[in-house]
């Protein structure tokens, strides 16, 4: 199948794994030459012209190039060994150049196939680095891959870049800023500023602490990927709390189309799961002057009350009458009043340590 790739990074096709079976390997192709006629590579240039094989099918003309696409095309295929049938998962494994390929890459490349779009113009990703899920290895995070399916609109794949690799996303200076969660600036609340009203007097209840339905929360979060550790084969790891599994389990599923090794997906499941529990306090700030009025949905707000800091993550914003703001959200921590205010929001859900926890990783030293 078809994969988006950007210009000049595939550099080469190393092996076509259908069903978790070796279909095709640079140069040891006769070991498999039996289970095809022909197989041609297409590496995603801005030249290549439409295959021969599907203009014979489609009719002449009638084919473009997929120009800015890598693809595989395989005549004759006989599916004897495939359950006579074509198989469930097909993944080519692509050797990227010698740069390195980053998840800010893969963001930009995506948003990129937006018509009219420019990643260099429109985003900031200067932030990002996938810290929270891809571990350093000789100073790179290196991104593994993703597929996709039919259609999908690449905003749906960068929202789920964004879950899956707990990044936030806030516009700032007429750009969408991209940062690693728990990099984002504190916006330091001034206690003067809460519980402004229309009237002369500040209401009497700045900050309204609501306890969360703990009940709703789950007990395991599941994620499904392709392990690049099971030749890319699809995969599941799951992270529970056993000790509070009481009447059945709440299992929380993340799907994920593209590569991880297990030790990622681990930590993704993982962090999912401590941030439920780390979160068990809604917050409400009422009357906010118009000097808040930029504040967006996952910005991270430091608010003094009772001797305590609360750093409350937005999740709706709303401008009232008067231009007053209002704040719903959660309560991500309490620090106590004369601590120093955080400069940025902080995460303590998973560090590269997490990895050293996994075991050996099988993959093969050419993958990317």
């Amino acid at each position: 199948g078809p994969t988006t790739v950007p210009e000049d990074v595939a550099a080469d096709i190393k092996s076509i794994i259908a069903d978790g079976k070796e279909l095709w390997k640079k140069s040891k192709e006769s070991q498999f030459d039996d289970r095809w006629t022909s197989v041609t590579h297409y590496y995603g240039s801005t030249t290549q012209n439409a295959d021969s094989v599907i203009e014979e099918d489609a009719g002449s003309n009638r084919v473009p190039g997929f120009r800015d696409t890598c693809y595989t095309v395989i005549e004759g295929w006989r599916l004897e060994d495939f359950g006579n049938r074509i198989p469930l998962t097909i993944s080519a494994i692509i050797q990227p150049d010698d740069t390195p390929y980053t998840l800010a890459n893969a963001i930009r490349d995506v948003w990129n196939r937006i018509p009219g779009r420019d990643a260099d113009d429109d985003l900031d990703l200067t932030g990002v680095t996938g810290k929270n899920v891809i571990k350093e290895e000789d100073g790179v995070r290196q991104f593994q891959g993703f597929q996709t399916e039919g259609l999908v609109a690449p905003a749906e794949v960068i929202q789920t870049f964004t879950q899956v690799f707990d990044l936030t996303a806030r516009h700032s200076d007429g750009k969408l800023v991209f940062l690693d969660r728990g990099d984002e600036p504190v916006i330091a609340v001034s206690a003067d500023h809460l519980g402004c009203s229309e009237g002369d007097a500040p209401t009497s209840r700045p900050l309204e602490i609501a306890d969360l339905d703990n009940r709703k929360r789950p007990t395991a979060v599941t994620v499904n990927f392709l392990a690049k550790d099971a030749r890319y084969q699809r995969a599941s790891e799951t992270y529970r709390r056993n000790s509070d599994i009481q009447n059945g389990e709440n299992v929380a599923v993340i799907n994920f189309e593209g590569v991880l090794r297990r030790a990622q997906a681990r930590r993704i499941a993982k962090r999912r799961l401590a941030e439920a529990y780390r979160v068990s306090q809604s917050c409400y700030i009422s009357g906010l002057p118009a000097d808040y009025m930029d504040v967006e949905a996952g910005d991270v707000l430091a608010c003094p009350m009772g001797g305590q800091v609360y750093y409350v993550r937005a999740q709706e914003v709303t401008v009232g009458a008067n231009y007053l703001v209002e704040v719903r959200g959660v309560v991500e921590q309490v620090r106590a009043g004369e601590d120093e205010i955080l400069s940025t929001a902080g995460s303590d859900l998973g560090t590269d340590a997490d990895d050293e926890e996994s075991t050996t990783d099988n993959s093969d030293n050419d993958d990317p």
